[in-house]
């Protein structure tokens, strides 16, 4: 790790890993009494659950996206002075990297969901009026399954810190918003994480269990790890 970026996005990794582990083992009265976290769930109802960090969606004529279902579907890079041209398919550089993504597969239907989360070591104001709004174009409407009409990306939350108070910003208002009685989809917010001792004080747990159960993983289902 050569910058304090790196290791915040390190950091918020496995402070969402963490964070998932304990949303499936709730009985536990301390995260830390179990001895491994698992990036890999899947249950009966044929719902698998997979951590991914800093996974590649490469153009869908490049060469490392031919057996890839999942896709940067831009058609077009943005370039200076309000320009755009045709996006290209070859290079290192036609590819969307979310920092975090927890994907949803229904073994059943053949479709995934991909809940993006995007670590960026800001503010809380950059983070809502700039972050957000940026990678929602980037990865909510330019990540998608070359054959699924729905969104693949149903979820996009900026992890950011500053300073010592808790927040939460859900872009929509009061019951559209996640914690709301009538969330949209897809959902878009930012969440400041808390360092040291304090984690424990920021609402990441909170967050983390509510994406999964509207995105339909029942915490009463036994998901037994693969191996």
């Amino acid at each position: 790790i050569q910058s304090i970026p790196d290791l915040f996005e390190a950091y918020s990794y496995f402070r969402v890993v963490e964070s998932v582990n304990n949303f499936f083992n709730s009985t536990e009265s301390n995260i830390e009494s179990l001895t491994v976290l698992n990036t890999h769930f899947s249950n009966t109802s044929g719902l698998e659950i997979i951590i991914h960090r800093e996974p590649e969606y490469w153009t869908p004529n490049h060469a490392s996206s031919s057996n890839r279902e999942i896709v940067n579907s831009e058609a077009y890079t943005v370039k200076g002075n309000y320009s755009y041209s045709l996006r290209g398919q070859r290079g290192p550089h036609t590819k969307r990297v979310p920092d975090i993504v927890i994907e949803v597969k229904n073994l059943f239907e053949n479709t995934s969901e991909l809940l993006v989360l995007d670590a960026k070591y800001t503010r809380r104001g950059k983070a809502f009026t700039y972050y957000l709004p940026e990678l929602t174009m980037k990865y909510v409407h330019g990540i998608h399954a070359r054959k699924q009409q729905s969104p693949t990306v149903s979820s996009l939350t900026i992890l950011y810190t500053d300073g010592e108070k808790p927040s939460f910003s859900s872009y929509h208002h009061g019951d559209m918003g996640i914690f709301g009685n009538n969330p949209v989809s897809p959902d878009l917010q930012t969440i400041n994480l808390l360092l040291g001792a304090r984690r424990e004080n920021d609402y990441l747990q909170k967050f983390i269990s509510r994406l999964l159960e509207i995105h339909g993983i029942k915490r009463s289902e036994v998901l037994p790890l693969l191996q």
